[in-house]
């Protein structure tokens, strides 16, 4: 578990001994993830900056906090550099600067401080999954990949923003990467940060504008589009898999890992390769899983579900409320059953696949889309929940937030489907599926080709909508797994059926029609091994966990309980129990918030003499 604490104050007393106590506090509160922490202080002479970093101690896990000085500029990382070495990659952000630092690739948060001007500026990575947090006012500037190492400076106030926790309750992430915390800005990966002499500017920069468009007629040049687009698919995962002794496939029944595997297949050795899967054997991933794993001789590994004790899941829930700024779902926790080791691996998974499958309007049919469509479609996907809000004003709030967000986009292009597109790179992928960047306790490195700079930019020079054009799903198995091409998806749909909607209609037609006949021939004698991995995370939720999660949501000072009233916290909690409706979503979101006001507590009861 690594964060750092930055500091640049204007000129005055030196806070050298201000960042060492702070960063004292910072590792005695952290969530435990079975290692001791280490802090270290560095402090740059003649200006008045300086940061703590606190770390495992040892070498541990996977390195993801870097620094460098020299004379002309200091740089300060979280996270990494497609290409650069860990050690390296804070000496290259320096070496180039913020402004070239926002066009490098890679998963990354950084602070840069020119030293001849003491000019501070933040800059993120391409998707954003490691945005840094800061505060600001006329006389410091505090950055931190983590809201609550700013809140233990004891310059932050413990404010709850109750819009970002509704926001986070209904879609999963909160709108703009917003902290929970009112005081807290988050830094935009469209965007750097600066900070000069008391003045607070941030500057525009666009990462994907879409005006370098292919005529929809164009077909050759559409398919040669897409060859470029699956070449630096498999550029990227050679680089990816040359780095590691061992190297994972986490793979399902869905598209995206499919894709993700015929990306980085052609780069593997077969005995340094396995396919990972999570879910009960009989489980459509798992039938999947195997079935492709056995064709291409790789060795397959399952992994069952497992109820973790109430004790277990919430040390793990903490974690995920720290890593993830109380931003995420605590129903993920049962996954993770490890944390640090000595032996570092690599896995890939198919995370933002998405992206270029229009997840916004699968159902528009390529029709003109507006802005008005757009976020209406954005409202029904991640907003039209049945949950009331305690007070009316959090819900008016929110519907601003969401407009605001929306027309934030349309400001790059007036056409919906743009605007749907830039969306879910921005918020849905960088903000709700940053969670394997994020987590740093784990012993692997993940890699998924989606994320790569080139590949978002070559997205975009599609003509609109995207996902009707960028195929490059059905381009990477289709190239690198043949025989996977006529493997359902998901046990549903053919790949080579996409572009004939009468044949793929009369295939569902008579899967529907053979389903029934199965299921009277040979019903499924264990209803268990048969339920994919969501159920199973509700079913724990239902069961061993939920006297825990009761007494967690239901405590009078909850956020829960202050967002919803308490009737409608119990309600939730009976109907899942009792089977009557599925509310893991809703629960392991709030579960997440409160665990991170837990931590928030203990972090804000700074000692004496910590805060300057």
């Amino acid at each position: 578990m690594e964060t750092f604490l930055f500091y640049f104050g204007r000129p005055g007393r030196p806070q050298a001994e201000f960042l060492r106590q702070a960063g004292e506090h910072i590792a005695r509160v952290m969530p435990d993830a079975g290692v001791p922490l280490q802090v270290t202080t560095t402090f740059l002479e003649g200006a008045n900056a300086g940061w703590c970093r606190i770390e495992p101690s040892g070498t541990v896990g996977l390195p993801v906090l870097d620094e460098h000085i020299d004379a002309d500029r200091a740089a300060l990382v979280f996270g990494d550099l497609v290409g650069v070495p860990a050690d390296r990659t804070a000496q290259r952000i320096a070496q180039v600067g913020a402004k070239a630092a926002s066009d490098l690739d890679g998963s990354f948060g950084s602070v840069v401080v020119d030293r001849p001007t003491g000019k501070v500026s933040l800059v993120t990575d391409c998707i954003g999954g490691r945005a840094l947090r800061y505060a600001a006012t006329e006389e410091f500037i505090l950055a931190s990949p983590h809201d609550l190492t700013l809140l233990a400076s004891g310059f932050v106030d413990l404010s709850l923003d109750l819009v970002s926790f509704a926001s986070m309750a209904m879609a999963g992430w909160s709108l703009n990467g917003r902290s929970l915390l009112k005081d807290i800005a988050t830094s935009r990966p469209d965007e750097r940060v600066h900070w000069q002499s008391g003045a607070l500017a941030r500057e525009d920069a666009p990462l994907l504008v879409p005006d370098r468009r292919i005529d929809p007629a164009d077909q050759k040049r559409i398919r040669e589009q897409l060859d470029a687009m699956a070449d630096v698919a498999r550029d990227g995962a050679r680089a990816f898999a040359e780095q590691w002794p061992l190297t994972g496939i986490q793979l399902t029944a869905g598209v995206d890992s499919r894709a993700a595997l015929a990306a980085i297949l052609p780069s593997l050795d077969r005995e340094r390769t396995f396919v990972q899967t999570t879910g009960y054997p009989d489980s459509p991933d798992v039938r999947t899983a195997r079935r492709l794993a056995k064709h291409y001789r790789l060795r397959f590994q399952l992994t069952e579900p497992q109820a973790p004790s109430p004790e277990g899941f919430m040390k793990v829930a903490d974690l995920f409320a720290f890593s993830m700024n109380g931003d995420t779902n605590a129903k993920r926790a049962p996954q993770v059953n490890r944390v640090y080791a000595e032996r570092v691996n690599a896995l890939s998974w198919g995370g933002t696949g998405g992206i270029y499958r229009g997840i916004y309007y699968n159902s528009a049919g390529g029709r003109p889309l507006g802005l008005e469509e757009a976020i209406e479609h954005i409202y029904a996907k991640n907003f039209r929940r049945k949950l009331t809000f305690a007070d009316p004003q959090v819900t008016e709030q929110l519907h601003q937030r969401i407009a605001a967000t929306v027309e934030h986009y349309a400001s790059f292009s007036p056409n919906g489907y743009d605007i749907l597109d830039l969306y879910s790179v921005h918020e849905y992928f960088s903000i709700w599926d940053s969670i394997k960047d994020r987590f740093t306790w784990t012993p692997t490195a993940f890699w998924t080709p989606f994320k790569d700079r080139r590949m978002l930019r070559l997205g975009f020079e599609f003509p609109a909508p995207i996902s009707t054009y960028a195929h490059i799903h059905r381009t990477l198995i289709r190239q690198s797994l043949p025989w996977a091409y006529w493997i359902r998806i998901n046990h549903e749909r053919l790949l080579p059926l996409h572009d004939a909607p009468l044949l793929a209609r009369v295939d569902r037609r008579l899967r529907a029609i053979t389903g029934k006949v199965k299921s009277r021939i040979a019903p499924a004698a264990d209803g268990r091994a048969a339920k994919g991995h969501e159920q199973a995370q509700a079913d724990m939720f239902a069961g061993p966990l939920s006297a825990p999660i009761r007494d967690e949501l239901t405590r009078p000072d909850s956020l829960s309980v202050t967002l919803l009233g308490r009737q409608a916290v119990e309600l939730l909690v009976q109907e899942h129990t009792e089977g009557a409706r599925n509310h893991a979503q809703v629960i392991g979101r709030l579960v997440t918030a409160e665990r991170w006001l837990r931590l928030a507590r203990d972090f804000a009861a700074s000692p004496k003499g910590v805060s300057p």
